[in-house]
């Protein structure tokens, strides 16, 4: 959970800027796990998360700046979420939302893996292509080297 946390905290901190300072006491460790919390169950439950935010004592400016951002935020964690799980990093949290009913999750998911399997793909039909011709290279480099 942590690194869904820290992707909320800093999209959170990067769209507000510095013009916003936020309260630590307010905006402590216990509120920005339920924070990612309610963000992951977007999806499923965008309510809890606007509530949440409606119900900070914070400056209205933003509040409705935060709100702005929320699906934003949303669809760069889940971007991120899919690409660990592809690259075999998946947390606790991006297995159990995979084996939720979160269909965002599992597009992108199958989006990062499809674009794996291509990118493996081309990779080797262009090293099936150049490799009649790397011995050839790779011999006249070394004699290059020996003149």
């Amino acid at each position: 959970m942590k690194i869904e946390q820290q992707i909320v905290k800093d999209q959170i901190l990067f769209e507000l800027g510095e013009e916003h300072s936020l309260d630590n006491n307010l905006f402590n460790e216990k509120f920005w796990t339920d924070f990612t919390n309610a963000i992951l169950l977007f999806e499923s439950d965008s309510r809890k998360v606007y509530k949440m935010v409606l119900t900070l004592h914070i400056d209205a400016r933003i509040i409705e700046k935060i709100i702005s951002i929320i699906p934003e935020i949303f669809g760069i964690l889940i971007l991120e979420l899919a690409q660990e799980y592809v690259e075999g990093h998946a947390s606790e949290t991006t297995i159990m939302l995979v084996n939720s009913k979160e269909t965002l999750l599992k597009k992108e998911i199958d989006m990062f893996s499809n674009l794996n399997k291509a990118t493996n793909m081309i990779e080797r039909q262009r090293i099936k292509t150049e490799l009649p011709t790397m011995f050839d290279k790779l011999q006249k480099k070394y004699l290059d080297n020996q003149i």
